[in-house]
């Protein structure tokens, strides 16, 4: 090896490597939400797909809906999400900004949650969005930004399907739309409803964070058979809420 290449080989073994952060995150789940009154008099049952930011204070702000089964279950949904304190993330043992992702479920029978009702269409029923490594692995609690030390994100999306929709194929698109306008399609598949459990599938895409395109929220677009249903958002680097997802129920 030449002397420019043992002193090159000298100087990347002395960088420090970067070490990835401690996260910390309690149980961000929140409690089912009464069913309004209003859904009962019609038979309207579905799902309400949210998105926003956990604040330091454990209150959820910056509310955004993404999807609704039906517009008498929206308010509902964003007024039990206000209700419900999070409690905040930290990284390192200081607290830092959370997305949050919820899709709050109303049936007319908690116990039959699984069962979609009335639903009239296909909709998020979970997207969980989380940092991860280049194995695809987490390398940290949903919620939280994609940073220096990760090497992409991880979503589980689970789609739920009205009762007209199971046995058959159904197929699902999930664009990513970056904080510049640009778009990416980060996972195009068909596949065939099951009687309980919808649709099910995991999406990693390779993230650099270090370039400036993709530095800032990023939404998840989920669209079923050419229909929006829903979706979630992420960020990728430092953030503050203020400036700007939970478990789902």
């Amino acid at each position: 090896m030449t002397r420019i290449g043992l002193l090159l080989a000298a100087a990347a073994a002395s960088l420090p490597l970067l070490a990835a952060p401690k996260r910390e995150a309690g149980n961000i789940a929140f409690p089912p939400a009464p069913y309004p009154e209003e859904a009962r008099r019609k038979g309207i049952e579905g799902n309400v797909v949210v998105t926003g930011d956990i604040m330091p204070d454990g209150k959820a702000g910056d509310l955004r809906v993404l999807a609704t089964s039906s517009p008498v279950l929206v308010e509902p949904a964003l007024a039990h999400l206000r209700r419900t304190k999070f409690p905040p993330g930290k990284e390192d043992g200081k607290i830092v900004p959370m997305i949050l992702n919820a899709t709050v479920r109303f049936r007319d029978d908690r116990n039959r949650i699984a069962d979609t009702g009335t639903m009239p269409a296909p909709i998020v029923g979970d997207l969980s969005v989380m940092p991860a490594g280049a194995d695809g692995k987490p390398t940290g609690p949903e919620g939280f930004a994609i940073g220096p030390s990760d090497a992409g994100v991880r979503g589980q999306l689970v789609v739920d399907v009205p009762k007209s929709s199971v046995g058959k194929t159904l197929h699902v698109v999930v664009t990513d739309r970056f904080p510049g306008g640009k778009a990416l399609v980060v996972l195009d598949r068909r596949e065939t409803a099951d009687r309980r459990a919808g649709i099910g599938m995991e999406i990693f895409r390779r993230v650099d964070p270090g370039k400036a395109e993709e530095r800032g929220i990023h939404t998840l677009d989920v669209a079923v058979d050419g229909r929006p249903a829903g979706g979630a958002r992420y960020r990728v680097g430092p953030g503050s809420p203020a400036a700007s997802p939970s478990r789902k129920k």
